[in-house]
């Protein structure tokens, strides 16, 4: 069986975004730590509800931050408000930052 853990970046406590993102982070290198085999990471745009307009950057970060064992996914990435040179470009250092652990949803 595989274990992941999925992060909509949702505010629901409407604290500072800087406060926000730091604890939401932390939370996924926890996580992590835990033994949990891949951490997912949503989309959204122009909402108060979700702090996440790029799952690929925060995914690269935190490839950098935990081990080989830990898959990296976005449960979406919309599409159709990218430029699609840029979205490959965005993809291919994530797998090489990560070596290989990306794992890519599209919507």
């Amino acid at each position: 069986m595989h274990v992941g853990i999925a992060s909509g970046f949702a505010n629901h406590t409407h604290v500072d975004d800087r406060q926000f993102i730091r604890e939401e982070l932390t939370q996924l290198l926890y996580a992590a730590e835990l033994g949990f085999e891949s951490i997912w990471m949503t989309e959204h745009h122009f909402s108060e509800y979700s702090i996440s307009p790029n799952p690929l950057q925060y995914l690269t970060w935190l490839a950098a931050k935990t081990g080989p064992n830990v898959r990296l996914g976005t449960q979406v990435i919309v599409v159709p408000w990218r430029d699609p040179v840029r979205l490959a470009e965005e993809i291919a250092v994530l797998d090489h930052v990560s070596e290989g652990r990306a794992i890519i949803g599209f919507g």
